[in-house]
């Protein structure tokens, strides 16, 4: 065997190593990404008043983000709304949710903040009035483990937590609000169903709650207020 053909035999070995040793490494890396956590998201960007979609959910928690930009004495809004027909048209009277956020004054003039609320599944639009606004729907993928256990929650506004794990059983959380305005808590699981109030008040508040959890799972809080914290006691 000449020099030649030895060169060209090493070659060939070197090829078929590298592409074996890529095969392995793009399996592996594909099957680690498919364990991740995804999320969907679909994002809006308007001005004023516009409607917005539809765009398509799947059935299950949903996050309804909004920004707003607006001047002193602004409005923002935003209604949403189920395509009932089918047809991406909103049509009259058709399919409104009851979920939205609606502030004014002060409250809309740099508005950021976070819904959540059960998918149905199918078509969905999002009607806005504001300044310059962006609204966006995002649905998280379950866990496919439990997430942490809940130790205290901090933030302002309207506002949904990151998900935490509760087993069944019954607990209390510790709840302060600073502020003018309602104070308002649920928890909704990973399927969009939501407790009833946990927390009706009004203005500054410091107190407790109690939930008698049915069933093991993932949660998250739905909170209304101003500066507000939650901790398990």
């Amino acid at each position: 065997m000449n020099i030649k053909n030895i060169v060209f035999i090493i070659i060939g070995v070197v090829i078929i190593a590298g592409v074996i040793f890529y095969g392995i490494f793009s399996f592996k890396n594909k099957n680690t990404n498919n364990t991740v956590p995804t999320q969907s998201e679909s994002v809006f960007n308007g001005e004023g008043r516009k409607l917005n979609g539809p765009v398509i959910l799947k059935k299950g928690l949903t996050i309804l983000k909004a920004k707003n930009q607006s001047g002193v004495n602004g409005f923002f809004g935003v209604n949403i709304y189920i395509d009932k027909n089918g047809n991406g048209v909103l049509d009259k009277g058709e399919g409104y949710t009851s979920d939205g956020i609606s502030v004014a004054y002060k409250s809309a003039e740099a508005f950021d903040g976070a819904i959540a609320f059960k998918s149905d599944g199918g078509g969905y639009f999002a009607n806005v009035e504001g300044g310059r606004w962006q609204v966006s729907f995002i649905q998280p993928e379950k866990l496919s483990k439990p997430a942490k256990e809940p130790v205290s929650f901090s933030g302002n506004g309207m506002r949904v937590t990151e998900k935490f794990y509760l087993p069944a059983g019954k607990y209390s959380f510790s709840v302060t609000n600073k502020g003018s305005g309602n104070f308002i808590v649920y928890m909704i699981d990973e399927d969009g169903n939501s407790t009833k109030r946990l927390v009706n008040e009004v203005d500054d508040f410091d107190g407790d709650f109690s939930v008698n959890n049915v069933f093991d799972g993932n949660y998250i809080f739905m909170i209304s207020g101003k500066d507000w914290t939650i901790s398990k006691n």
